[in-house]
C-alpha cells in the first residue's frame, strides 16, 4: 500500500523549468541523514546540499527561481514543466514516488538516497547520491532530462564536461556527477558555453525505465572514479534501502 503525502497541485501552477516560487507543501523530502534534497510535485528536484546538510547547495530553485539550480523532467521541445498528477512515500520510507504528465504521455518518477552506509556495507559510497528511476506509464512517452547545477547558491559558475555516460560539473566545492547507462545521458548545453542547463530528449514505452544517479566527488579523480561506479543496477540497493526504512520506523 503506498500513501499520499500530499495532494497534486494545480497544473496550472507549474507552467515553465524556470517556474515561479511554489509552496513548500507541494515538496517531499529524501535523504540518507548526511544530507538530504526536496522533491516538488512536478518531480523537480530544487533543494540539495552536497555532501553534508550544512555545505553548499548545488540545487536552489526553492529559494533562487532564475538563478538557482534544479535537476527536472520537462516537455521534449521546450523548458515546460509537466503537470504533476499525484506524489507519495513509499509507506515507512524516504523514498517518494511522483506521476506526472506531459503532451506525450505520462512517468512515474522513483527518487531515493541509498541507505548503504547505514547498514554497515562495506561498499557504501564515500558521499550521498541521489538515485532517480523513471518508468513510463502510457505506450510511449518523450521527455526531456534538464539538469541546472548552480554550485555555492549559484555564486558560482559550473562548468560541464559530457560524455555517453554522464557528466562531470565543476564549480563550488567539489565535483557533481550525473551518471546514467551507455547512451542514457547524451547532453547538450542549451546555452552559455559550458555552464548550463544541461538536456537529454529521451523516449520510454509503457513499462520502460531510465535510472540517473546524481553523486559528488571531492575532486575530478575522484569524480572519474565515481561516475563509472555509479553505472549499474540500482534495483537491489532501492529494496534495501525500502527494508532498511521500514525497519527503522518499526
Amino acid at each position: 500500500m503506498i500513501t499520499f503525502s500530499h495532494p497534486a497541485a494545480s497544473a496550472s501552477a507549474f507552467a515553465s523549468a524556470s517556474r515561479g516560487y511554489q509552496p513548500i507543501g507541494d515538496y517531499s523530502l529524501i535523504g540518507d541523514c548526511r544530507t538530504a534534497a526536496l522533491v516538488a510535485s512536478d518531480a523537480s528536484i530544487d533543494w540539495l546540499c552536497l555532501p553534508h546538510f550544512d555545505s553548499e547547495a548545488v540545487l536552489s530553485r526553492l529559494i533562487g527561481t532564475r538563478s538557482g539550480g534544479y535537476f527536472a523532467l520537462t516537455e521534449p521541445d521546450g523548458d515546460t514543466a509537466p503537470a504533476p498528477l499525484g506524489q507519495r512515500y513509499v509507506p515507512q520510507s524516504a523514498i517518494v514516488e511522483t506521476d506526472i504528465a506531459l503532451s506525450t504521455g505520462s512517468l512515474r518518477v522513483t527518487d531515493f538516497m541509498p541507505t548503504a552506509h547505514l547498514r554497515g556495507q562495506a561498499n557504501a559510497l564515500p558521499a550521498p547520491c541521489i538515485v532517480r528511476r523513471i518508468e513510463a506509464l502510457t505506450d510511449s512517452c518523450r521527455f526531456a532530462v534538464r539538469l541546472n547545477v548552480a554550485p555555492d547558491y549559484a555564486r558560482a559558475r559550473p562548468v560541464a564536461v559530457a560524455s555517453l555516460t554522464g557528466l562531470m560539473i565543476t564549480g563550488g566545492q567539489g565535483v557533481v556527477v550525473l551518471a546514467g547507462d551507455p547512451g542514457a545521458w547524451c547532453a547538450r548545453v542549451e546555452q552559455d558555453g559550458p555552464s548550463g542547463p544541461w538536456v537529454s530528449v529521451r523516449s520510454l514505452r509503457a513499462g520502460e525505465t531510465m535510472t540517473l544517479v546524481l553523486g559528488w566527488a571531492g575532486d575530478a579523480a575522484e569524480a572519474e572514479a565515481l561516475r563509472v561506479s555509479l553505472i549499474g543496477d540500482w534495483q537491489p540497493e532501492l529494496l534495501a534501502t525500502q527494508a532498511y526504512w521500514e525497519r527503522w520506523a518499526a
